[in-house]
């Protein structure tokens, strides 16, 4: 999440600076600045480029016109030093004297994390990963079935080292969110801690098609930053459903150490507009396992025991020469 204000000098009386954020093409955040110069709120953007369009608009009113535009900036947050300012660029002809606007990274920082908590979110505790979940503290499985069909420009999985490893499948088109979400991590943490996207389809031309993207409705419109290879014969996935005690629904999502051995996971196939995304919590995790810090604990999933079933001895009283049973007081 990345921090910016904004700062406007020598706007007519009585006018705000109306500014969108706009992350390919898309509003993502809109901020008034007061006409005396001041710094406005910090507004916190979670990505780590985006455009931002500036408007001189009268108090009273939002009119968003060329008119009343002042110009534009593309923002490089990954650029932006500590209090560094971006100018807004002004087309010619719509340069307003006197009038200037610059966005800051203020007083340092970025935020530590590219991911929010999940507030008012729900879902169900199937879906919740806990601390003493089967797969935590197992050896991670052999990766001699993957057959990688990006080049090592990507950074690839490697014992001794921390990795992730993404279990996804073409076919399954609700995950695809899952993997701008990754890719994200995969710009943050490149090589530090690969993230390897591990295709579950019947056969390879299920991801190829992903990434080449004929159709332009693939890879193209879900960024796909990490590693992807194929699971051939599903021998990872179904190592990886024996560490869970569980099915492998995709997409699933092992963080494995530098130790070799599972350090935390998260099932993200619950549907739902209201569904967690336990982006934040992964992070989390990931950085604490880089650090060499304990994972931050979320809780044990409760253990429902199992009641034998003992057989309960009846007594049945049967009277003499009964009928149905074809017995008589003399048969016993």
């Amino acid at each position: 999440m990345e921090k910016v204000q904004v700062k406007a000098t020598g706007l007519p009386a009585g006018n705000n600076v109306v500014g969108m954020f706009c992350p390919k093409g898309n509003l993502l955040s809109r901020t008034e600045v007061s006409p005396n110069g001041e710094f406005g709120k910090v507004f916190e953007i979670p990505y780590k480029q985006c455009s931002f369009a500036a408007y001189s608009v009268p108090a009273a009113e939002a009119d968003l016109s060329v008119d009343n535009f002042i110009g534009s900036a593309a923002v490089d947050f990954a650029e932006m030093k500590s209090g560094e300012s971006v100018k807004l660029y002004c087309t010619k002809g719509q340069e307003k004297a006197g009038m200037t606007l610059s966005l800051s990274a203020p007083g340092g920082a970025s935020s530590e994390f590219l991911f929010e908590d999940d507030e008012n979110k729900t879902g169900q505790e199937r879906y919740k990963s806990f601390d003493n979940d089967a797969c935590l503290g197992k050896e991670g499985c052999d990766l001699g079935s993957l057959d990688y069909l990006t080049d090592e420009s990507k950074p690839r999985a490697v014992k001794g080292k921390p990795y992730i490893l993404f279990f996804w499948a073409q076919f399954h088109k609700p995950g695809y969110k899952f993997i701008s979400l990754y890719s994200q991590l995969a710009d943050k943490y490149g090589a530090k801690v690969p993230i390897v996207g591990v295709s579950t389809d019947p056969d390879s031309s299920y991801p190829k098609k992903f990434l080449e993207d004929p159709a332009g409705k693939y890879s193209k419109v879900f960024p796909t930053t990490f590693a992807i290879a194929h699971d051939a014969g599903k021998k990872l996935a179904q190592a990886y459903e024996l560490a869970l005690h569980n099915t492998l629904t995709v997409p699933h999502v092992f963080l494995v150490g530098s130790c070799g051995k599972i350090q935390w996971h998260q099932d993200h196939s619950e549907l739902g507009a209201t569904v967690p995304t336990y982006m934040r919590l992964m992070e989390t995790q990931i950085a604490n396992v880089l650090a060499g810090k304990p994972l931050v604990k979320v809780g044990e999933r409760a253990v429902v025991e199992e009641e034998d079933d003992e057989e309960e001895a009846t007594t049945v009283a049967v009277a003499d020469d009964d009928p149905l049973l074809g017995v008589s007081g003399d048969d016993y």
